[in-house]
């Protein structure tokens, strides 16, 4: 009989111990698989050499690592991104607007801009309402968060492209009379492409927008919660600032300021 009981209790302690051995690395897959999701949106993310970079990105590269999360940032076309972005998943930069607002967890802000349009100088003329321009061919990032306001807005010549690369180039060849995208990005896109910023104005703000990681509302609050706790400590501890200044982002910059 004693020894009956030595069995069973050993038995007991062992399936304690798995049990505990489950709860403690059950979660840890879980976390560290959910895939964190961006697109080519410059300055916010972009590939250079090889390398996914960009203001936006070193900020979640940067909560990600006090969080002690190790996933490899993906980088989708933003339509794909746009997407599956409500089904488990991190996805950033996402502009938080009234449409957007029930469909995730937000993290944020971490970078501030606005919604502009932009033209050509050579072709620009007198002041430009929004009556006037619903009447221009506009060009605009397929699924990103300005298509739908301009849809908003009432828009009807619109011509949705992949990438803003894409409408600068259209703007230049005089495909499309405007180019609505958001200051921070006009600025970068011209940099990039080694054309003069004085070669486009940005004619008409519409409205600021914070941009922000977002989690779809599968994931878990205290993940979440986590997350946002560690972009609160990179803000209070100058580290959010020193990236943007890396970048020589400020809040609200525009081409016209």
């Amino acid at each position: 009989m004693r020894e009956i009981t030595t069995v069973t209790c050993f038995k007991r302690q062992c399936i304690t111990c798995l049990a505990c051995l489950i709860l403690f690395l059950g979660d840890k897959p879980y976390a560290q698989n959910i895939p964190v999701v961006t697109g080519e949106l410059p300055p916010y993310s972009f590939t250079q050499s090889g390398e996914l970079t960009g203001v936006a990105t070193d900020i979640v590269r940067e909560i990600m690592k006090r969080v002690g999360y190790s996933h490899t940032i993906d980088i989708q076309p933003w339509k794909r991104a746009i997407v599956s972005s409500e089904y488990y998943q991190f996805t950033y930069p996402l502009a938080r607007t009234e449409v957007r607002e029930e469909h995730y967890h937000w993290i944020g802000p971490i970078v501030e801009d606005k919604f502009v349009f932009a033209m050509l100088t050579s072709r620009v003329n007198g002041e430009y309402s929004l009556d006037r321009l619903r009447s221009l061919r506009v060009g605009v990032t397929r699924g990103a968060s300005t298509e739908t306001r301009l849809k908003q807005l009432k828009f009807n010549h619109i011509e949705s492209v992949v990438g803003e690369e894409t409408n600068t180039k259209k703007l230049l060849a005089k495909r499309i009379d405007v180019w609505f995208s958001t200051a921070l990005m006009v600025h970068d896109q011209l940099r990039l492409m080694n054309i003069k910023q004085s070669d486009v104005t940005i004619v008409a703000d519409d409205m600021d927008i914070d941009m922000y990681l977002v989690g779809s509302l599968d994931l878990e609050h205290d993940m979440v919660d986590q997350w946002q706790k560690a972009l609160a400590d990179i803000k209070i501890d100058g580290s959010h600032q020193r990236i943007l200044q890396e970048y020589d982002v400020t809040p609200m910059t525009s081409m016209r300021d």
